[in-house]
């Protein structure tokens, strides 16, 4: 058996100050750049944030979770449209950057250089230069929870650069990779594709899955 050593458990929290260290084993995740606010009164903002999941394919919603009292937080709250664009591992100090401070002390997008047009959509949505790829939406409903708040919203336009995308394989790390956040100030990028994990049955998973596991999907 492999060794393992525990840092959480229920049984010890009265007694020890939890942090976010559990939550650390479901990482590395993806991280995104959030634009809220509006063009037309020049009051927009920039975060970094990695807790972003896909809510319906059908429906094209996303949900992401800024904690409250953010300042995004409450741009989201006057004015529902957000923009995500996706950096590359070449734009992890800007990543990080921009994830340490707050609008309230400095304007980020100003002292990163980073260069808004307006969406063609909508002249008040910032449309972010230079990334990957870019996600237009609106939020539809909130969750709130203790000391944070998930927004789900429906995309309602998405732009990727030219040549850095397969749409049934994603991003081609070989040309521009996707940064990904392990903790503080950590960051790493996902390997070529000669790294992927390879299943038992190899591209053809789905018939036999079903026939072994006896499964509907």
């Amino acid at each position: 058996m492999l060794g393992r050593r525990l840092i959480f458990s229920r049984v010890i929290v009265v007694y020890v100050k939890v942090s976010d260290r559990e939550l650390r084993l479901l990482r590395p995740l993806p991280v995104f750049l959030l634009f809220t606010g509006s063009l037309e009164d020049g009051n927009v903002d920039v975060m970094a944030l990695s807790w972003v999941t896909p809510i319906s394919k059908k429906k094209r919603e996303l949900g992401f979770v800024v904690e409250k009292g953010n300042y995004s937080w409450v741009l989201l709250r006057d004015y529902p449209w957000f923009t995500i664009a996706v950096p590359d591992s070449s734009q992890a100090d800007l990543v990080k950057y921009v994830g340490t401070r707050s609008r309230r002390e400095v304007d980020k997008i100003s002292a990163t250089g980073i260069k808004l047009e307006p969406w063609e959509g909508d002249e008040r949505i910032p449309f972010p230069l230079g990334f990957m790829g870019v996600l237009i939406g609106r939020v539809s409903r909130t969750v709130d929870f203790d000391s944070s708040t998930m927004f789900v919203g429906k995309v309602v336009a998405a732009y990727v650069e030219d040549g850095v995308y397969d749409g049934d394989k994603g991003w081609i790390v070989e040309r521009r990779k996707p940064v990904l956040h392990l903790s503080k100030h950590y960051f790493t990028y996902p390997c070529g594709r000669d790294g992927v994990v390879n299943t038992r049955w190899g591209i053809g998973v789905k018939k036999p899955w079903r026939s072994i596991y006896k499964t509907s999907d």
